[in-house]
Formats: structure tokens, sequence, C-alpha cells
């Protein structure tokens, strides 16, 4: 899956990076495992955080400060990484991302650079 960072919502935009300094995307196969569930309502609830995630109970996206415990009680239990559901403004309803944890090297199969994602 390509998940593309809206550089806008950063404040920076795309022609104020040079090509050969802008991000690099890398391709790589993540491996099948088991991961902290922040998909499904019970995953969310068991780790304490609302249903309506990535939004709060009136419609706001939840701040940082409120996964990032989540964050690092699954990086302290050796969990691998963290499945859930994406917060970005056009991420498609039923989408899911992978917050991975590099406890392993994964190899790298294609880097393409900022220019040519990008586009």
């Amino acid at each position: 899956m390509l998940v593309r960072t809206r550089l806008e919502d950063r404040g920076i935009r795309p022609e104020d990076i040079l090509p050969e300094t802008g991000p690099v995307l890398v391709s790589t196969t993540i491996p099948d495992d088991v991961y902290v569930n922040a998909v499904t309502d019970a995953g969310l609830s068991s780790i304490n955080l609302p249903t309506t995630y990535p939004l709060d109970g009136r419609g706001r996206i939840i701040a940082h400060r409120v996964c990032q415990p989540v964050g690092q009680l699954a990086w302290d239990n050796k969990e691998r990484g963290i499945a859930c559901r994406p917060a970005t403004r056009d991420a498609p309803a039923n989408g899911e991302e992978l917050a991975y944890f590099s406890r392993q090297k994964l190899r790298v199969q294609r880097i393409e650079q900022f220019a040519t994602w990008f586009s």
C-alpha cells in the first residue's frame, strides 16, 4: 500500500523542496504478523481509545499526546507494531495503516526519489 503524506498539511509546498533533498519513498514488504489492533471497535476499546478513532466524540482528530502512550506501551511490551485507522483527511473510510516497529531490518525493494513519487 502506498501512503502519501500531504506536505501541505505540514505547511510545506512541493515547490519549496529541492528534488535532490526531498523525502524518498522506500518500498519494502512488511511481514504478516500480529499487531496491536487499533482498527476494530473492540481493539480500540482494549487500548482505551474511543471507537470513534481517529476522531473524538466531537468530531475532532485525536491529539498525538493521547495516542503516544499507546505506542509507548506497545513498544515496551515488545509488540511488532500497531494497525490503525488512518487519520488522513483523504483516506478511505475502511482504510488501515501500520505503525511498524523496526525491531528487525526490512529488505529495501525500491527507492523512489521525491520528484518521481510525488508528481
